[in-house]
């Protein structure tokens, strides 16, 4: 009985001898860029940031002018009973502010 207590207790001290000494995570270096490969690199992201920029940009305006033509039709053909016309104008006018910043493009939300 003594010889398994004593098993026991020397698996569990060396147990916590293995906690006490668990190995240190390894550290890689990070890459050394020299200044032009910095430069390159900080205007490829730059060039990246700005065209998915430019993309959601344009997805936004497509996006007001599919639905302020979407409003002008249920407007026009009086197929949505339920809206009060007042409010779609409404949105239609917020369409418009909305629309005024993202392009130049020609359509009846840039105008007036």
């Amino acid at each position: 009985m003594t010889d398994k207590y004593e098993m026991s207790m020397k698996n569990l001290v060396k147990h916590k001898q293995q906690i006490k000494h668990k190995p240190k995570p390894r550290v890689y270096p990070t890459p050394v860029l020299n200044f032009t490969e910095f430069e390159q690199k900080l205007k490829e992201q730059k060039f990246h940031i700005q065209r998915r920029d430019d993309f959601l940009k344009n997805q936004m305006r497509v996006n007001y002018m599919n639905e302020y033509d979407r409003l002008k039709g249920s407007i026009a053909n009086n197929t949505m009973p339920g809206l009060r016309e007042d409010l779609v104008k409404q949105r239609m006018n917020k369409l418009k502010k909305l629309t005024k910043d993202l392009s130049d493009e020609k359509h009846e939300i840039y105008e007036k």
